[in-house]
């Protein structure tokens, strides 16, 4: 029989140390990513349904059919997902602050989810 490690759980001052290192960034990939595929949904999206007038879209959907409907639904519904991902990890990096006493700053209100 072998034996299991304990499972590791971070120190106060690990999570401490983590939380300064996402502070500190300028681009934080959770959060920066979102924008990404905002821009790169909308760039797709026009390729593929034809972005103008007189522009044919590159897999050849014709406008107003039901791939060209089916296309923006999907675009529609990815997009209408990404706030919600946004508030899971502003509420989680909250969350995690308030646990470990992150020093907030009394003058500001913290988000919660009734202030969001």
């Amino acid at each position: 029989m072998t034996e299991q490690a304990p499972e590791t759980v971070p120190t106060l001052e690990a999570r401490v140390a983590k939380q300064k290192r996402i502070e500190g960034r300028n681009f934080y990939w959770p959060k920066f990513w979102v924008i990404l595929a905002v821009c790169i949904m909308a760039i797709l999206v026009a390729i593929f349904r034809g972005g103008a007038r007189g522009i044919k879209s590159v897999i050849g959907v014709a406008r107003c059919t039901g791939v060209d409907w089916g296309i923006f639904a999907i675009y529609v519904v990815l997009l209408s997902c990404l706030p919600f991902y946004s508030y899971w990890i502003i509420m989680r990096e909250q969350k995690e602050k308030k646990a470990i006493g992150w020093n907030l700053d009394t003058r500001k209100s913290s988000s919660t989810a009734s202030r969001l």
